[in-house]
Order: structure tokens, then C-alpha cells, then sequence
């Protein structure tokens, strides 16, 4: 305990403060006007996103070790104090004021509240499960490839029996080389990487507590950038209300990669901002980490170069490009071919799995569109790389400047007018879409079961102040925000990603959509309270405060809930009655849900059936564990009842005896298909193991 304790202190600020502290700190750093949170804010994104992108790289390798990574990290601090120098430049500068420290320390605590009641997500089920999951044999195993030395000498019938079409053992584990038994997780891995780094720290327990911290950071993010657009009163209303809004509390309290990347694409945003005012090379390079971050913690975030790259190519032809654009847009495509080479090398299977769809909106494969993007990013350096090309272009735009510049504000004004009309748009089009239609698929009904959260119809007061922020804002800012939240929330309502199960549809939706909802209503706020009079405050409040309220009653139901509490003890004393036997289920949820943790990280021979049609391979299978001094235990003497292909030839060969009963219960929230999630379940799920042994002795 006190050595974890030791390695936490040491560890916590190299990966969260440090390397971020001693940047700012060096010559990089040239910005001018930042609050005390943009600062704060820069420290902590560099850091963890340094953290983020050095822990994938040693856990992708199989290097993953925490001594390992802090000696990484500490010579990042030290490079960046040796090579750009120090100053006594302070973080906290300007200094905060006391009323706003006091509403940061009430949200601090609201915020911790909310979110510090992490789900006991040690089972197998859905996306959190395989997060959790993969990120325990991390921790105990410093790789993210599983080895399992148990496959090179399994015959045919072993592996078809066990693995569905030789491949897949448990969803997201799939066997990609017999030989020498390495499986491969899908499923992106920075967000396990991230749990397996807090369990080596603090335990199994602790591996729960990452998302809930990095909702916390989001919920700073989404405050330093509308407090960066409006000032303090908006950012309290938008902080405030990102804190309170059930999908927040519900998907912060679980292990889901969305509210990580939420953090990194709100602080992208805003570095970007900040980079375009003071041309901080800094800051770009902190927008460009937060941007390759957030696009190896979701794929989807990789459409946020896009409207990057487009507005740097933009600052060049308007002849506004300094030194710091060249290392930011240089970073930004150094990024773009990290993410590129990570879905190639490790997540091919899963994007081309997953994102069919849009590839072939696309007209192409994945590995055309991988091409395509290389060689456009190919383009991208020699663009923003050769100085003959960037004259020709900056004479360009100069001529164009002359020419339009007397009604520059007039188009300027129409273009940001034009983008909030499409925002607008957009969102009348994501509410009304498949409403009313008896036949809507899933997907037709993500936003309208989303926005029942916001308020019903009154999600568009929360439009407007979205369209308000694009429509004022920077013109590169504006086409950012409209970009993203066009592009990636009707391909949210477009995929093929839905279930028809809320609220867990509507995370597809937390990583950018929601945010800058409340980024936007903050900014409609704060203009409110920066107009002059009683009347204009008393609105901004009683808007915001109504806003609150019904986010607040909204996620009542859910504060007390803990989901799965009480799941581990169970498991631990499941996996002491199972010893070293092999445990199969045939039922397919069942084996998710308890085969996975059973396997993963009690140790446990658990496996699921793909297939019993082999009456002597499997009558062989069995003699063979007899003589390992093992038995083969099933869930059920019926496989066929739970959709496996089952040989009834089989009972002539081995019969099904009676081994033991169990039934493991937690609480659950139960899933609705429309509406608001009101109820928690005590979930049962009741076992009753058979031992499958021989009938007598045969021979063939």
C-alpha cells in the first residue's frame, strides 16, 4: 500500500502537470492576453496528451510499465527546460478572482459528486466491459496483444468448438495468428490504456476512477472555453450545466471513451482559438496533441483535422502565416499520419467493421480511403512546406484582399450568418427526422430521444445560443464549430452504430455535440449578462437556472445508482468454485458478461461455445482434460436453446451431469427505447453448471 501510494505521488504529476508546467515555461510559450485558466488548461492538455500518446506507443510495443513511462515523461520535462529554456513565468497569472474561485470550488464539488460514483464495470458486457477488461491485462501484462499459449496446441475440433469461425473467442477478442496464439482486441485503445495505468497505480478499483477524472477536466474545459467567448457568467451556466446533464453523470461514471475525447476536442478548440490570437507556437503545438489525441480515443474526432487544416491553409493564403503556423500545420499532418498508421497497423478490423458505412458513401475501401488520405496529407506538406508555392498564393490573396476588402465585413457577416442558418438546419433536421414514423430505425430516433434530455423543444434555445456563437465568433472559429457539429452529428443520426437502446445511443453524441450546445447557451448567457440593466441579467438567470433544474430532476433517479455494484465479490468467489477448470458458455451474453473477467482477470479457463457438432472430438476433448486432471463445465445441458449448432448425437457419447447452481445479481439501469431512464433493476442472472463427462469407453 505504500509503495502504491509512493508510485502515485511520483507518477500523478508527471503524467497530468509537469511536462505541460516546464513547456509553458520555455521560450514556446510567446502568448500574450490568456487568462489563468488558459494557461492551467494548456498545462494540463500538453501533459496528457504527452501521457496519452507515450503510454499508447509503450502498450501497442508491450512496454507498458510505469517506471518506465515517468522516466519518459521526466525526460520530456527535462528536454523542455533544456531546450526552451526557463523562465518564472507563472501559471496562475492574472490571478483569479474571489468570487470565481468560489464558483469553481462549488462546481469542483457539485462536479465530484455527480460524477465520483463510478459503476463496478469489472464484467464483460458491452463497450465498457471490453474497455475495462483490456485494460486490466495491461495492467498486468504491460501489452495490450493477448498471448495465450493454450492455442498452439489446441487441435481442429478444440478451436472450432471454442472460437466462432476460428477467429473470435469473446467479442472484441480475435484470434489473428494460431501459431502463436496472439489475439487482438478491437475496440480503440487509448482509453484502456488510460484505466490499465490507473489500475497498476491504485488497484483494480482505481481503473474505475479514469473516466469520472477526465469528465472532470472535460467539464474545466467546456468552462476555460466559454469563459474564453463570454466571461465568467456564461461559463458558470454552461460548467454548471455540462455537470448536471444526465448523459454527463451517466457516461462519466462508466468506462466510455466519448467523455475522454469530449476533453481533448473542447481543449482543441479552444488552443486552436488561442493560437489564432497570439501565435503562440505553444499553442499550436498543444492544439495539434490534443487533436492526434483525441482522434486515438475516437475515430470519428479524426474529421476535427479537416476543418483545421482547411483554416491554416486559409491563414496562408491570406498572407497571416508566421513562424508558429509552420510548426502548427506541420504538426497538425504529422498527427493526421499518426492517427492514419494507428488505424492501419491496429484498429483496420475494427474501422472497416464499424465505419462500412462511410467508407462506402465514399466509394471506396477502407484501404483506398487510407491511400487517398495519405496521399492527400502527402500533398498537405508539400502545400504547406514550399515557400515559392506560399508566395504565389499569399500574392494571391493579397490581390483578393484589395479587391473585396471594402466589403469585407459584409461578407464576413453573411458567411457567419450562412453557417449558423446550416446549424440551425441541421438541428430542425436531426429533431424532426424520423418522428412520428412508425417504422423509424434506430438511428432516425438518436437526437429526438437526445434532445428529450435537453428539454424536449426547448433543446433549441440551446440552438440559438449555438447559432449566436457561430454567427459572432472569429470567422476560422465559426466554419470550425458549424464543421464539426454538422459533419459529425448527422453522422451520428446516419450510422449504423444504434442499438434502439437509451441513453446509450445518445453517447455517440457527448463527444461534440452536447458540449458545444452548452458552450454555445453559455455564450448566449454571458452576452445577456453583459448588457446593460437589470432586466437582460434576470433572464441570462432564470433561463440558466431553469436549464438546471430540469437537468437536475432529469438525473435524479440515477444519483444513488451504482451499477454492478457488488459484481467483483461475486466474481472472485465464482472464479475460487471454478479452480482450474474449463468453464464454457454456451449463452453468448453470458459469456461476455462473466466468461471475459472470469478469463481476464481471475484466471479462469473460460471460454465460449462457437459450435458442438463433433460427437468424437468432443468425447476426445473431454478424456483429454480427465487426464490433465481437469473437467469441462458448461452452463447448460441444452446448448442449442442458447443458438449454438448442437449435435444431439453428442449425449450418445458424453452426458451432462449436475455440478453446482449460482446466481450472480447487481443493479442495473434498465434501458428504455424513448423518453428519459427513470429505474434501476436488480438484474439476475441465474447459472447452472453441468460437467460433461464420458459415457463409458470408445474407440472409433
Amino acid at each position: 500500500m505504500t509503495l502504491k501510494l509512493l508510485g502515485a505521488i511520483i507518477s500523478l504529476p508527471l503524467m497530468l502537470f509537469l511536462p505541460g508546467f516546464f513547456l509553458l515555461r520555455g521560450s514556446l510559450f510567446d502568448g500574450v492576453g490568456e487568462s489563468w485558466a488558459e494557461r492551467l488548461l494548456l498545462v494540463v492538455v500538453l501533459s496528457t496528451a504527452i501521457t496519452s500518446l507515450l503510454a499508447l506507443l509503450l502498450a501497442e510495443t508491450g512496454y507498458l510499465r510505469i517506471w518506465l513511462l515517468d522516466l519518459l515523461l521526466a525526460a520530456v520535462a527535462v528536454l523542455a527546460r533544456l531546450i526552451s529554456g526557463g523562465s518564472r513565468r507563472s501559471v496562475l497569472r492574472p490571478r483569479p478572482g474571489r468570487r470565481e474561485l468560489v464558483v469553481l470550488a462549488v462546481l469542483l464539488v457539485f462536479t465530484v459528486l455527480m460524477f465520483f460514483r463510478p459503476a463496478e464495470y469489472v464484467v464483460g458486457e458491452g463497450d465498457p466491459g471490453y474497455y475495462f477488461n483490456i485494460g486490466y491485462h495491461l495492467a498486468h501484462t504491460g501489452e495490450l496483444t493477448v498471448h495465450d499459449a493454450s492455442v498452439p496446441q489446441m487441435g481442429d475440433t478444440e478451436l472450432r468448438t471454442f472460437y466462432g469461425s476460428n477467429i473470435a473467442q469473446f467479442f472484441p477478442f480475435h484470434l489473428r495468428d494460431r501459431a502463436t496464439g496472439r489475439i487482438q482486441p478491437l475496440l480503440y485503445h487509448l482509453l484502456p490504456t488510460w484505466i490499465g495505468t490507473f489500475i497498476m497505480l491504485f488497484g483494480t478499483f482505481g481503473g474505475l476512477y479514469l473516466t469520472p477524472l477526465f469528465a472532470l477536466l472535460g467539464i474545466f474545459s467546456i468552462y476555460v472555453l466559454t469563459r474564453r467567448l463570454s466571461g465568467v457568467a456564461g461559463a458558470s451556466a454552461a460548467a454548471f450545466l455540462a455537470a448536471a446533464f444526465t448523459l454527463s453523470m451517466l457516461f462519466a461514471r462508466i468506462p466510455l471513451s466519448e467523455i475522454m475525447g469530449q476533453f481533448f476536442v473542447i481543449s482543441s478548440l479552444l488552443l486552436f482559438l488561442d493560437f489564432t490570437r497570439s501565435g503562440s507556437t505553444l499553442e499550436g503545438l498543444a492544439c495539434a496533441l490534443a487533436t492526434t489525441s483525441a482522434a486515438v480515443v475516437r475515430p470519428e474526432a479524426a474529421v476535427l483535422f479537416v476543418p483545421l487544416l482547411l483554416v491554416m491553409a486559409a491563414r496562408m493564403i491570406a498572407a497571416r502565416y508566421r513562424r508558429a503556423d509552420y510548426v502548427t500545420a506541420n504538426a497538425l499532418l504529422a498527427g493526421a499520419v499518426v492517427v492514419l498508421l494507428y488505424i492501419k497497423l491496429r484498429e483496420f478490423e475494427y474501422v472497416s467493421a464499424n465505419f462500412g458505412k462511410v467508407v462506402k458513401v465514399l466509394g471506396a475501401n477502407l484501404n483506398a480511403l487510407l491511400l487517398a488520405c495519405a496521399a492527400v496529407l502527402a500533398l498537405g506538406f508539400v502545400f504547406f512546406n514550399l515557400r515559392p508555392l506560399q508566395r504565389r498564393l499569399a500574392g494571391l490573396g493579397e490581390g483578393l484582399r484589395r479587391r473585396y476588402e471594402p466589403r469585407g465585413g459584409l461578407i464576413s457577416r453573411s458567411a457567419r450568418g450562412l453557417l449558423a442558418a446550416l446549424v440551425l438546419v441541421t438541428f430542425v433536421w436531426l429533431y424532426n427526422f424520423g418522428r412520428g414514423l412508425a417504422g423509424a430505425r434506430a438511428p432516425q430516433k438518436m437526437f429526438i430521444n437526445t434532445a428529450a434530455l435537453l428539454g424536449g423543444l426547448a433543446v433549441f434555445v440551446l440552438v440559438a445560443g449555438l447559432c449566436l456563437l457561430v454567427f459572432s465568433s472569429e470567422p476560422s472559429f465559426s466554419f470550425i464549430v458549424a464543421f464539426l457539429v454538422m459533419v459529425l452529428s448527422v453522422g451520428v443520426q446516419e450510422s449504423s452504430l444504434a442499438l434502439g437502446q437509451y441513453p446509450w445511443d445518445s453517447r455517440r453524441f457527448v463527444t461534440v455535440t452536447i458540449p458545444l450546445l452548452l458552450v454555445g447557451f453559455g455564450y448566449m448567457v454571458g452576452r445577456l449578462w453583459e448588457l446593460k440593466g437589470p432586466a437582460p441579467k434576470a433572464v441570462a438567470a432564470a433561463v440558466a437556472a431553469l436549464f438546471l433544474a430540469l437537468f437536475i430532476f432529469f438525473s435524479a433517479p440515477l444519483y444513488d445508482l451504482v451499477d454492478y455494484r457488488g459484481a467483483n465479490a461475486q466474481l472472485v468467489e465464482l472464479a475460487g468454485t471454478l479452480g482450474d477448470d474449463v468453464v464454457a458458455f454456451s449463452d453468448p451474453y453470458v459469456a461476455e458478461l462473466l466468461g471475459i473477467p472470469l478469463r481476464y482477470q481471475h484466471g479462469v479457463d473460460a471460454r465460449k461455445v462457437a459450435l458442438l457438432n463433433d460427437p468424437w472430438g468432443l468425447y476426445t476433448l473431454v478424456l483429454h482434460y480427465q487426464e490433465e486432471g481437469r473437467r469441462l463445465l458448461i452452463d447448460s445441458n441444452d446448448p442449442a436453446a442458447h443458438g449454438v449448432r448442437f449435435s444431439r448425437r453428442i449425449l450418445s457419447y458424453v452426458k451432462f451431469v449436475p455440478a453446482f447452481d449460482t446466481t450472480i445479481s447487481y443493479p442495473h439501469l434498465e434501458p428504455v427505447t424513448s423518453g428519459r431512464p427513470k429505474e434501476a433493476v436488480t438484474r439476475n442472472v441465474p447459472l447452472t453448471f453441468y460437467t460433461v463427462e464420458p459415457r463409458g469407453r470408445f474407440t472409433r
